[in-house]
């Protein structure tokens, strides 16, 4: 009894550890991004575009709240990126530019492991700068709803590579552009490759 009575906080403390036992990481990302624009005037609706370039450093903490050969994983993660999206329009009556200048992102991770690569379902919130522009620039701030999958594989013991892709559905902005206003929704999806560092 006296036996039993000694390992059972052993054998607690060793669950618990397991159970929280978490991973910090902080990265870096570099990928390509494409926006698909609907916008509308009074009197018509048309569709614009732009694409390019996306960097930016990320910190991210998981945890395994089920153990197993599959284990299940809830992580946060808080995300910068500056953007180079950007495209020029011909639509009905103007030249519309647009230019996504940065994006802020924070998403919660829902995943599990398979021998040493891990994969994400992500759900979450990014807050971008766009520019309108035709001869003069509107500058604006929205945010939208950011969905995605992820997958990381370690290739060290503390790197790991991985890749994403975020699609996230911006709230609509409304402008003022060569005296037009315009009602303009943004969808951008990103593609990044990402190294991940693991504290």
């Amino acid at each position: 009894m006296k036996k039993i009575a000694l390992a059972l906080p052993l054998c607690a403390s060793s669950f618990a550890g397991t159970v929280h036992a978490g991973d910090f990481n902080i990265g870096l990302g570099l990928g390509y991004g494409s926006n698909h624009e609907k916008v509308r005037n009074a009197t018509t609706a048309f569709k614009a575009s732009s694409r390019g370039l996306v960097g930016g450093v990320f910190v991210s903490y998981n945890r395994a709240v089920l153990e197993g050969s599959n284990p299940f994983i809830v992580g946060f993660e808080l995300g910068l990126d500056l953007s180079g999206v950007s495209g020029k329009d011909q639509l009905p009556n103007i030249v519309e530019k647009t230019k996504q200048k940065y994006s802020l992102q924070g998403v919660i991770t829902l995943g599990t492991k398979f021998g040493h690569a891990k994969t994400d379902l992500r759900l979450g919130y990014s807050y971008s700068r766009f520019e309108f522009g035709v001869t003069e620039s509107v500058k604006k701030s929205k945010g939208g709803l950011l969905i995605g999958l992820g997958v990381s594989e370690k290739i060290t013991d503390k790197l790991s590579l991985g890749l994403t892709y975020d699609y996230t559905l911006f709230s609509q902005v409304n402008v003022n552009l060569g005296g037009d206003n315009l009602k303009i929704k943004s969808n951008i999806g990103v593609a990044k490759l990402r190294l991940l560092y693991t504290f």
